[in-house]
């Protein structure tokens, strides 16, 4: 199975480099296909990114093509470009609407010849701004037209969600014009918010003044260590008991042979109803990398600081409480995908993380209706060079604080007309504006209605 990803605007581009960067360095410890998923290979053992990038600019795009080239690991084809000499100077109806109609042919060209050239296509990964010009209003009307062209195979967009007093003064607009397109055609949209990456870079990275670069390296983090090769696992088998303790290398192996890349499962799983798409991480430890290899947190810390956050919807992990049997949780989840990594090298007490684990699985966490609310994925394989680590995606109410600010910032501004003939010059009128915010009214009003009773 193979997954083409599309980088689009200033953000997708530089979030896509960094997230082919570090599945370049982790997937050299797996074996087989693994590479196969989001690479092609080419002569001497090199790969090449299954990725298409646009960009109305060239100097980003130029940018991740020398950063990939001198890896020496990977490079982008560059022939799966796509730029042009003008921006959509932060004006989502510009991108939507003139823009996307130059781009449209060849792009979809460059992406129909990718796709052939895959191997069992899984389907698309898209990287875009939620709120910015070309990344949201390009990379939703792509978005809509790889839904049309390619309707059996799954769409997932990553979008990065602003700071709440960004600089862009139609940020609300964008979102909500972005968020209400994309609830129509993807299949699960991930979510990155800047002031909570912000906290985790400062909080428990220690750095003083994170760059986007420092933050984007988060959330590429966290996208593989989802979608990387791992496995199902039931926690009450034996069999699968044995993975979280150090293997022999005869037992690691076989182990690594029955790990694969799983994009479709995780997604259905994730977004089992049509109106629920909004997606989030939690991942535990953020660890700066030159401390990575002497980090050594067992299971039983790691599994309740995960459930911890997702309960309490805290933004980093001192910002956490444990989510126990008798409290009531501050974000309820529809499902959760929890991915483990690494291997325990004392003795795992399996009962202590059976019922750790259950947390995710318990009533008090999760939507009355969640037939199915929690699926465990683990790989005895390191991430990041930490001996053990994880990380949650939820569909759960952590969209609620972000998405209530965009409505209400988004309404007030439209009740006061303001900037609205910038949209209207290109076919953006009220009517268009009413029916967004009505659809992501419904949004906001589908996870509000999320009750554990």
């Amino acid at each position: 199975m193979s997954l083409l990803t599309v980088q689009l605007g200033q953000y997708g581009n530089q979030m896509g480099y960094d997230f082919f960067d570090i599945l370049s360095q982790e997937l050299d410890l797996y074996q087989g296909d693994a590479y196969h998923t989001f690479f092609t290979e080419k002569e001497r053992g090199s790969h090449v990114a299954r990725c298409v990038l646009v960009d109305m600019e060239e100097k980003v795009v130029n940018r991740a093509l020398e950063l990939a080239s001198k890896t020496n690991k990977w490079s982008y084809n560059n022939e799966n470009v796509f730029v042009r000499e003008s921006g959509a100077g932060n004006n989502w109806a510009f991108g939507y609407a003139r823009l996307s109609v130059l781009m449209q042919d060849p792009v979809l060209e460059l992406v129909r010849k990718e796709a052939e050239a895959s191997n069992n296509l899984e389907g698309f990964l898209l990287f875009h701004s939620l709120a910015g010009g070309t990344g949201s209003g390009v990379g939703t009307h792509l978005s809509e037209i790889l839904h049309d062209e390619f309707p059996s195979k799954i769409l997932i967009n990553q979008v990065a969600w602003p700071f709440i007093s960004g600089d862009v003064v139609v940020q609300h607009f964008n979102g909500m014009l972005t968020l209400a397109h994309l609830n129509q055609v993807s299949d699960g949209i991930i979510f990155s918010e800047n002031e909570v990456l912000q906290s985790i870079s400062q909080q428990e990275l220690k750095i003083d003044q994170p760059s986007f670069f420092d933050m984007n390296k988060i959330v590429a983090e966290n996208v593989c260590g989802l979608f990387l090769p791992s496995r199902s696992i039931d926690i009450r088998q034996t069999r699968d008991q044995n993975v979280f303790n150090k293997l022999d290398q005869k037992s690691l192996n076989t182990a690594v042979s029955r790990l694969q890349s799983s994009p479709s499962q995780i997604i259905n799983h994730l977004c089992c109803h049509s109106g629920f798409k909004l997606l989030s991480f939690k991942s535990f430890p953020h660890v700066p990398p030159r401390s990575r290899s002497f980090e050594d947190i067992p299971w039983k810390t790691i599994v309740p600081k995960l459930s911890g956050m997702v309960g309490s919807n805290a933004k980093t992990e001192q910002q956490s409480r444990n989510v126990s049997e008798h409290i009531r949780p501050q974000s309820v989840s529809l499902s959760n995908v929890v991915s483990l990594r690494g291997m325990q090298h004392v003795p795992t007490d399996f009962e202590a993380l059976q019922r750790d684990l259950n947390v995710f699985s318990r009533s008090l966490f999760n939507a009355s209706w969640a037939l199915n609310p929690v699926l465990l994925r683990h790989s005895p394989l390191p991430f990041r060079k930490v001996p053990m680590s994880g990380v949650v995606c939820s569909n759960s109410q952590a969209c609620l604080p972000p998405l209530q600010n965009l409505i209400a910032t988004a309404t007030q501004m439209q009740s006061a007309g303001a900037h609205l003939n910038h949209y209207a010059e290109y076919g953006i009128g009220k009517d268009h504006f009413t029916d967004c915010l009505e659809e992501v009214q419904q949004i906001n009003e589908n996870y509000s209605s999320l009750s554990y009773t």
